[in-house]
């Protein structure tokens, strides 16, 4: 007995200790249990021996039945005694093992159903069943690890949803972030309306992570557009950050009327200034005068740009590259022309189009892109970027897009008419001198009566007076057009809006004390000339006069 008592309780494996939770000698359950067997098997075997031994000394006393009645006497009192004894350890079973399990399960279930947050004193009731257990023994080391558990699974899962949070904030912010980088790209197409001599068109395709790739064209006057194309280096918000000041920087520069050169080598200067995490920009910065279709280009670092002459093939200009922005103070950059005549398209990209790759990282190229350009001749730039676009998609397929596609492509429809002659002049009074010689010179070709150069004089004279005073702008641009019997002079600036044609005229019959001041000027145009129009199309105030003879 006592060895089947012992192989049923033998151990099945190796138990790591658990920590005691009170001071003293701990008692296992699988300890109390063996030791009651072996009690109760013990006073079982005491009890028959003392029968048994008792019978045979009074067996010649007793007769045979007797005998038996006292054995069985003596067994019904020692079963019954085992039966209450037995009573008593179901009812220490049940009050220390079965009840604090049966708790402990319904805790358990109760913490997984609903979660700490829905039952506050989870750990405080686990702590009082682990206290009610007398001996310490498993069942209150099991709620007590339980305990701790559930301590420590909550402030695990508080961590988590605050680690959760801060990731979905910042996926957040992100997200802001390409939005309002996408934002600040020019979106609108047709970009001119008003200039019909080009057809322009740029788009990007932002990865999943914020990048630095960023295009930009805007008027620097009536006669240059200015092209852009850059890639910062990293990605992330510090590189979105360094995109939009260098942004900023390229276009206040190409603004003020510096020339490609000069613009790359003042930014440059610029960012290096307190350039401490050392990123940097490459650029290609071009600017196309409308009037004559010449394009001058400098290159900062940045990809080749791809032209197509009318009737001809798409190919790299592999032009002479400088140092990227912010990456040396003083650096210097060379410019270079292209004449640019009606049928011509230019195509710049950042290294996110030549650097895609499919699911085997092999990459796309310059080659394929070239091919791509070339699929149909007379693709407008819409059309253009859409091919290389999706050539780019069935190329890649499923593999991830790990840097922006950044593209622009301008077409030159038609180089304007050689009648119209162009200068761009600073809002100064010193450039009157200068804008009084180019219009003498262009309508002496013409042979026009001096009454004519007179009037034309004194109209330009008190329109660009106006300009300087009242419109804030940087720049100027005149354009005169003669033919046999007329002049047409443009006027362009990109200063506030105003239209100086829907003032009223002043009433020349009063007195000068009478009269407002001002308007007078206009009001003389208006009577010299033949003909006086005010528009206001892409961010400039244009104001064309027109005089016959």
């Amino acid at each position: 007995m006592v060895g089947l008592v012992i192989y049923i309780f033998r151990p099945v494996g190796k138990v790591e200790p658990l920590p005691a939770r009170r001071e003293g000698i701990q008692i296992s359950i699988k300890a109390k249990v063996t030791a009651v067997f072996l009690l109760l098997t013990l006073i079982f075997l005491i009890l028959v021996a003392v029968v048994a031994f008792d019978a045979l000394n009074m067996g010649g006393e007793l007769s045979r039945l007797e005998v038996w009645n006292y054995i069985y006497l003596v067994l019904g009192i020692t079963i019954n005694l085992l039966y209450g004894i037995a009573l008593l350890f179901l009812w220490y079973i049940e009050r220390n093992i079965t009840t604090p399990v049966e708790r402990l399960s319904y805790l358990t279930e109760l913490y997984a159903r609903q979660g700490h947050e829905q039952e506050e004193n989870l750990g405080l009731r686990l702590q009082q069943l682990a206290d009610e257990i007398p001996t310490g023994d498993e069942i209150g080391a099991l709620a007590v690890s339980f305990r701790n558990m559930v301590y420590e699974l909550d402030e695990y899962m508080s961590n988590l949803a605050a680690v959760t949070a801060d990731k979905e904030r910042i996926a957040t912010e992100l997200n802001v972030a390409t939005q309002i980088q996408a934002s600040m790209l020019p979106c609108i197409f047709p970009a001119f309306p008003s200039h019909k001599e080009f057809d322009v068109y740029a788009m990007m395709t932002p990865a999943k992570e914020v990048g630095g790739d960023f295009y930009d064209f805007f008027l620097v006057d009536d006669d240059h557009l200015a092209l852009v194309m850059a890639d910062v280096s990293g990605k992330g918000v510090p590189a979105a950050l360094f995109m939009v000041i260098a942004k900023t920087l390229l276009k206040n520069a190409a603004q003020a009327g510096l020339p490609p050169k000069a613009t790359l080598e003042k930014v440059n200067n610029q960012l290096c200034e307190n350039n401490e995490a050392e990123m940097f920009v490459t650029v290609w910065l071009g600017i196309y005068e409308i009037s004559t279709g010449k394009l001058t280009a400098a290159n900062a670092g940045h990809e080749y740009p791809a032209v197509r002459h009318k009737n001809g093939k798409f190919e790299l200009y592999k032009d002479r590259h400088g140092f990227v922005l912010a990456g040396m103070e003083g650096a210097r950059y060379r410019e270079y022309e292209l004449e640019l005549e009606e049928g011509d398209t230019l195509f710049v990209y950042t290294d996110g189009v030549a650097e895609a790759t499919d699911a085997a990282d092999t990459l796309y190229g310059t080659d394929r892109m070239l091919a791509a350009l070339n699929q149909k001749e007379d693709a407008d730039p819409e059309e253009l970027l859409r091919n290389v676009k999706d050539d780019i998609g069935l190329f890649v397929g499923e593999a991830p897009q790990f840097d922006d596609i950044t593209m622009l492509a301008i077409k030159i429809r038609a180089v304007p008419s050689e009648n119209m002659r162009k200068i761009s002049v600073s809002p100064n009074l010193e450039s009157m001198e200068g804008l009084s010689a180019f219009l003498e010179d262009c309508l002496a070709k013409q042979d026009a009566p001096m009454k004519i150069v007179s009037q034309i004089n004194i109209a330009a004279d008190e329109i660009f007076s106006n300009i300087i005073r009242y419109s804030g702008a940087s720049s100027v641009s005149v354009g005169c057009e003669t033919e046999e019997d007329r002049v047409v002079i443009r006027f362009a600036d990109n200063g506030r809006p105003y239209d100086p044609t829907g003032r009223e005229d002043p009433d020349i019959t009063l007195s000068a004390e009478d009269r407002d001041i001002g308007g007078l000027g206009i009001f003389m145009v208006k009577k010299t000339m033949d003909e006086i129009k005010y528009e206001y199309e892409d961010g400039f105030n244009i104001l064309t006069i027109q005089k016959r003879w």
